[in-house]
């Protein structure tokens, strides 16, 4: 796919954005990870997999094509030299904006699918506890307060783990650093260690639900923001136990 918005602003907010310390900002609140998803979902729309998954017309596709490129021009300069909360604030026009134009590009079907298939990616790539300390997936699974405690709990120990990998998501350049394929083998067999622990935590109720929010299998290719080629199946997730 040509000139995939997964690009700086991708690898650099995603960096960020996935990771524990910035997940959800204290005290509760949408936080960054539900401006985010609205993001992911516009990145996603640009792979040429997900726009057939969908069905999207020439006339779709090319005002997905206009904005990715207003995107691309705004880039991550627009966030440097802010602060966390003013990060936040600019994330969450963003995420409005992007929900406008969803609402107003997309039929309520593909808007429904693109949900779908942004939450098999997302848990995929950032593992389902990233995915349930989104605000808004949290919500409809109805995650109770004493969830969301044991929640940050095992973020707190995802983030002592990326710092005893050495991955703080700044290079000594200044700039971000993507991890060695010998350190994202290590997140992978992590992040895989805390979906089970997620999946005790979780209700059989909460389990049901979250398959029915992830929605059939994505088998489309997804490129990998990091290298390394494309992952076959949408980058697909460890499905929930069944009840």
């Amino acid at each position: 796919m040509k000139r995939l918005a997964l690009s700086v602003l991708a690898l650099a907010l995603g960096a960020v954005l996935a990771s524990p310390a910035f997940a959800q900002p204290p005290g509760g609140g949408r936080g960054f990870g539900g401006g985010f998803g609205r993001m992911s979902e516009m990145m996603l729309l640009g792979v040429e997999s997900v726009q057939k998954e969908l069905g999207l017309s020439q006339d779709q596709i090319a005002k997905i094509r206009e904005r990715g490129e207003r995107a691309r021009q705004g880039g991550f300069q627009q966030f440097q030299g802010l602060s966390r909360e003013e990060i936040q604030q600019r994330m969450e026009e963003m995420r409005k904006e992007t929900e406008k134009f969803l609402s107003e590009t997309l039929k309520p079907e593909q808007q429904k699918r693109l949900k779908e298939i942004a939450l098999q990616v997302q848990i995929r790539n950032a593992g389902l506890l990233a995915a349930l300390m989104n605000p808004e997936n949290a919500e409809k699974l109805g995650i109770t307060d004493e969830q969301r405690e044991d929640f940050r709990r095992l973020m707190e120990d995802g983030r002592r783990f990326r710092e005893e990998l050495g991955l703080g998501g700044r290079g000594g350049g200044g700039g971000f650093q993507p991890p060695t394929e010998e350190q994202r083998k290590k997140l992978e067999d992590f992040r895989k260690s805390q979906d089970e622990k997620v999946q005790k935590i979780l209700t059989d109720a909460q389990k049901s639900k979250l398959k029915e929010l992830t929605g059939a299998e994505f088998k489309g290719e997804i490129p990998n923001p990091f290298g390394g080629g494309r992952r076959p199946g949408g980058n697909r997730p460890n499905p929930p136990p069944q009840n």
